[in-house]
C-alpha cells in the first residue's frame, strides 16, 4: 500500500479510506492511456533544484527528436510546496527532481506516477543496492536514483600529525580524540555538532541502527527515539555538555571560519560536501584526508547517506512513457552524468556513474583517492532504511527545538522524545494511519 494522505476536507472519511484501498499500490492514475508513441514531438517540463547544465538537457532533446524537455530550476526549499500545490491542481511538470527523504511526502499526494510499467525494473541492477529501496514501495517504482551522499570523516591530517593521532576508527576513539586536541588548545575542536541540520542526525542514527519511519500495513509507524537514535543523542550529548565540540549552525560564518582556519579537526561530511571543503579553502589543499565513519563496533564498516535525490514523473504528465524515458536517461546515461559530476560534483547513484573519471578532480585536495572512501561508504549503508511522508516539519521541528539543547535547557534525548509526539500528532492530523 502506497501510504497516501486522506484528504478530509474533500470527501467523507470512509468513501476515502474506500477509495485509497481501491487505489493502494496503482501509483497514482493510470498514464498508461496517454503514453502512446506519438507522431509529432511532445514538449515535457522538468523542475529541478540544482544548476544541471543545460547542455545536459539539450544532449537529450538532440538525441530524441521525438521529445523536447524544457528545465525550470527552482531553489529546493520552494520547489516542494510549490509541487505539492501544483500536483493538487492537476498542472505539475512531466518530470521533477525530489531528494530521497522527500520522496515519501510527494508520493503520498498520489502525484507521482509508477513507471514500472515502462521497463525501468530492468535497470535495478544499475544502482547502488541501498538506492533502489529508496525508490520503490512493495512492486511500485516512483522514481530513479540520481545522486547519493555516502559519509565519511574529512579530518585534518596537519592537525592529527602534530598531536599524534590517527584518524578515530571508533566513535569512542573520537570522543577520547576530542578532549585530546580540547586540551592542548581550547580554541580547537575535534568538529562542529550543526545544531540545526536534522538531516545529519538522521545519517548518525541511519549509521546506528535508528528507524525513524516505517511502513507497516495500512499504516506508519513512528520511532524517531528508537535505541539506535537515542546512543547518538546521549552520545553527542556528553560531548556538548564536556564542551569539546563546537555547536555552531552549519550555515553560519563562524562554522565556515572555523573549518578554513583549521579550528576544526574534522568534518562528518557526505561525499557531495567535499567540493564545498575544498572551494571554501582552496589554500588548504593537501591538508585534508578522509576516513571511514568511526564505528560503533570496532572492525564493522557500517556508513550511512546524508542527502542525493532521484526523478520522477508525475500524474499530471499527459506523456508519462516520453517523460520515463528521458527519467532513465538522466538517471543512467553516461554523458548526462559525466556533465554533472562535472559541473555539479555529483557522487551517482550508478555503478557505472561510479567508475567516471571526473570523480578523481578532488584526489590532490584530499591527497588520496577519495572514491574509494565513498564507493566503499555505499556499499555499507543499510538498504532497510525509509524515509517518512512528514520530512519537512519533522526536520523544521527538530531544528528549532535544538536551539534548547544547546543552551542547555533541554538534552538530546528529551528533544528526541518530544519530536516524536509531535511528528505522530501532526501525522494524524494531515489524515495518516499511526500505528501504535
Amino acid at each position: 500500500m502506497s501510504l497516501r494522505r486522506l484528504r478530509l476536507s474533500h470527501v467523507g472519511l470512509a468513501l476515502l479510506l474506500l477509495i485509497g484501498l481501491m487505489l493502494a499500490g496503482c501509483g497514482g492514475s493510470d498514464s498508461s492511456a496517454s503514453s502512446a508513441t506519438p507522431d509529432k514531438p511532445v514538449n515535457l517540463t522538468f523542475w529541478n533544484f540544482n544548476n544541471l547544465q543545460q547542455s545536459t538537457v539539450d544532449a537529450f532533446n538532440k538525441s530524441h527528436p521525438l521529445i523536447h524537455v524544457t528545465m525550470n530550476v527552482i531553489p529546493a526549499a520552494q520547489l516542494y510546496p510549490k509541487l505539492e500545490a501544483a500536483i493538487k491542481a492537476g498542472n505539475a511538470p512531466d518530470i521533477t527532481r525530489v531528494e530521497y527523504q522527500m520522496l515519501p511526502t510527494i508520493e503520498a499526494t498520489g502525484g507521482l506516477v509508477d513507471i514500472s510499467q515502462f521497463g525501468v525494473g530492468s535497470l535495478k541492477d544499475q544502482f547502488v543496492p541501498w538506492t533502489w529501496n529508496q525508490v520503490t514501495r512493495g512492486n511500485a517504482i516512483y522514481a530513479l536514483p540520481m545522486d547519493t551522499g555516502p559519509m565519511a570523516l574529512a579530518y585534518r591530517t596537519d592537525i592529527f600529525q602534530k598531536y599524534h593521532l590517527s584518524a578515530p576508527k571508533t566513535w569512542d576513539e573520537f570522543a577520547q580524540d576530542a578532549a585530546t586536541l580540547h586540551a592542548a588548545d581550547p580554541s580547537l575542536y575535534i568538529t562542529n555538532f550543526p545544531s540545526n541540520n536534522a538531516a545529519w542526525m538522521e545519517a548518525l542514527a541511519w549509521q546506528a541502527g535508528g528507524r525513524w519511519f516505517s511502513p507497516a500495513s495500512d499504516a506508519w509507524k513512528v520511532s524517531i527515539n528508537d535505541a539506535g537514535t537515542l546512543k547518538v543523542a546521549n552520545y553527542w550529548q556528553k560531548l556538548i555538555d564536556s564542551h569539546i565540540v563546537a555547536t555552531d549552525s552549519d550555515a553560519s560564518p563562524v562554522f565556515s571560519q572555523n573549518q578554513i582556519n583549521g579550528k576544526l579537526a574534522t568534518v562528518l561530511t557526505p561525499a557531495w560536501n567535499t567540493k564545498y571543503i575544498a572551494s571554501g579553502a582552496p589554500q588548504n589543499s593537501g591538508k585534508w584526508g578522509l576516513a571511514p565513519l568511526p564505528q560503533w563496533v570496532a572492525g564493522q564498516q557500517v556508513s550511512a547517506n546524508m542527502g542525493g535525490s532521484t526523478n520522477a514523473v508525475t500524474t499530471s504528465s499527459k506523456y508519462p512513457e516520453q517523460a520515463a524515458e528521458f527519467v532513465k536517461w538522466i538517471s543512467t546515461n553516461s554523458q548526462a552524468l559525466t556533465e554533472q559530476v562535472n559541473t555539479q560534483k555529483i557522487f551517482p547513484s550508478t555503478n557505472a556513474g561510479l567508475a567516471l573519471k571526473p570523480l578523481h578532480s578532488l584526489n590532490t585536495y584530499y591527497n588520496q583517492n577519495i572514491v574509494d572512501v565513498f564507493k566503499t561508504a555505499s556499499e555499507h549503508i543499510d538498504t532497510s532504511f525509509t524515509w517518512g511522508p512528514s520530512m519537512l516539519q519533522t526536520n523544521s521541528d527538530y531544528g528549532d527545538m535544538t536551539k534548547d539543547v544547546i543552551s542547555g535547557k533541554e538534552t538530546l534525548a528529551s528533544l528526541l522524545n518530544s519530536l516524536q509526539t509531535k511528528t505522530v500528532s501532526s501525522l494524524q492530523q494531515q489524515g495518516f494511519s499511526v500505528q501504535k
